[in-house]
């Protein structure tokens, strides 16, 4: 494995994304940090940045410095944002950064930046045709591409904090009011963009930055929503208008107390949602997929295509299982396997269970993921396995998929499914789903077996009446497997309502 570390200077902030690859491809982030920067203090007064913010900087810098090298980074990449370009000093500060920390920070230009918004959607949702808006403090870019073609792209010289900024001294009005006024500014500037202009319903919308989480939380938490996930979250009209609603009557301060966003970013949750607000307005957007990922992690993306080639992920949801698979999981739990068994449990009993492409995508997922809770206890694993799958990074699958996945792993002994916590997430799952998640368990659980022994080559199954007859072909004696095999006799008669014959 390689390491390689990003570096993403701001006037507010210093983040530092550390990841390692594989030879085939797989990259997984193993820390990330984020150091608060009072830079912009000095650029609000004369736009020039003083000395002792300088030093407090490389300090900063110097940190990170150490810890890369500690744990052994092979490649360091360093860039400043855009919000340095309009900076009296910024040659003299880079240069200066540079000397004492021996990185090598450049301004990102706009093209590089429209590549790292593309690159970060394209490699961690699932949608083929999609226009990002990804709304930062400063500006806002909307991007649209065709797989990994860049069709156009656009940029605004506004975001959130600077549009909060521009009607701070408003006082005179209320927080409604102002509220209205920053959506109608919002609304002004989108009409110059004729970027969404025929497209069709094939183009999705992602939404990225913190105005999209921020109003995404907020969302779930008004409708009572039972999953605390971020990533591919949908934000639809209905709900954002109604916490839009509450949103719009508060002050900053009361925004500070909202549970679950931070003090420091409440002075952007009413721009942020104005400019959502605008969106959906000006170009009719019904829903946003949020993407929770930033502009550091397309950076990683495209410095994973210079190694190896601007390869296109066919697969998202497999690549993500795959880098799970690689990085978590020891060689002799190679879940890859098990979905391969399970796979070939699955069509060969379609005539049993009729279900098609959306339950394959969950048992995928479940077999991968089927023994992971041995990262934190072999005995019992399965029990461990619900929150390890709901909290692994797992791109291209919703929230539905990923919820029931963890049911089926968590589930594989059927006399242990915990009806208590699938009550919980009663606005997400139904009846139906339940009899996916019990059938599902049971092949994950009946290729867990097969594979358990590594002597089994291929599975034949038959239907006749009341029995299903598996044949198991293996490549050697597999004499030993049989028997936990035929320990999944039970479980197989609640789910499929059909005895098991193993051969």
């Amino acid at each position: 494995m390689k390491k390689i570390a990003i570096i993403e200077l701001d006037v507010r902030n210093c983040k530092l994304l550390v990841a390692e690859y594989s030879d085939s491809a797989l990259v997984n982030v193993l820390d990330e940090t984020n150091e608060p920067l009072k830079l912009w203090a000095d650029v609000e007064v004369d736009n020039v940045i003083k000395p002792a913010r300088t030093i407090e900087t490389i300090t900063v810098l110097q940190n990170y410095k150490k810890h890369i090298d500690l744990i052994g980074v092979e490649t360091v990449v360093a860039y400043c944002t855009t919000a340095f370009k309009e900076i009296k000093n910024h040659r003299s500060f880079i240069e200066e950064v540079n000397s004492e920390t021996t990185f090598k920070f450049e301004i990102m230009s706009d093209d590089k930046l429209a590549s790292a918004v593309h690159l970060v959607s394209a490699n961690t949702m699932e949608q083929i045709k999609a226009i990002t808006i990804n709304v930062q403090d400063d500006y806002i870019n909307i991007i649209k591409y065709n797989r990994r073609n860049i069709l156009e792209s656009y940029k605004f010289g506004f975001g959130a904090l600077s549009l909060a900024k521009h009607f701070e001294n408003e006082t005179n009005l209320t927080a409604s009011e102002k509220m209205e006024k920053m959506v109608d500014f919002a609304k002004a500037q989108f009409s110059k963009c004729d970027i969404f202009n025929g497209e069709d319903d094939e183009y999705k919308k992602i939404g990225m930055g913190n105005a999209f989480v921020n109003a995404g939380r907020l969302t779930r938490m008004g409708t009572k929503y039972s999953l605390n996930l971020d990533h591919n979250y949908e934000l639809v009209i209905e709900n954002f208008g109604k916490a839009y609603d509450v949103v719009k009557n508060l002050s900053v301060d009361k925004t500070k107390k909202i549970k679950g966003v931070s003090a420091d970013r409440a002075d952007t949750i009413a721009s942020g949602f104005a400019i959502i607000k605008a969106l959906m307005d000006c170009y009719c957007i019904n829903k946003f997929n949020i993407n929770e990922l930033s502009v550091i992690n397309g950076v990683l993306y495209g410095e994973m295509n210079a190694v190896f080639g601007d390869r296109p992920i066919g697969d998202i949801l497999t690549q993500s299982l795959e880098t799970c698979n690689v990085f978590y999981d020891k060689e002799q739990y190679n879940n890859k396997n098990i979905f391969i068994f399970a796979n070939d449990l699955f069509e060969e009993l379609r005539v049993l269970h009729r279900y098609t492409k959306p339950q394959q995508r969950i048992l995928k997922i479940a077999s991968y993921l089927a023994t992971c809770g041995r990262r934190i206890n072999s005995r019992c694993f399965e029990k461990n396995a619900f929150h390890i799958v709901l909290n692994s990074e797992i791109y291209g699958a919703t929230h539905k998929e990923i919820l029931l996945a963890g049911f089926v792993c968590a589930s594989q002994n059927l006399d242990e499914f915990d009806f208590s916590t699938w009550v919980r997430y009663n606005d997400i799952v139904t009846e139906e789903d339940l009899d996916v998640v019990k059938k599902m368990a049971v092949l994950v659980k009946l290729a867990r077996f097969i594979d358990k022994s590594k002597t089994a080559d291929h599975i034949v199954c038959d239907v006749l009446g009341d029995k299903c007859i598996l044949n198991i072909v293996p490549k050697a004696n597999c004499h030993c497997i049989l028997d936990d095999v035929r320990k999944a006799g039970a479980d197989f008669k609640r789910a499929f309502d059909k005895y098991l014959q193993v051969l």
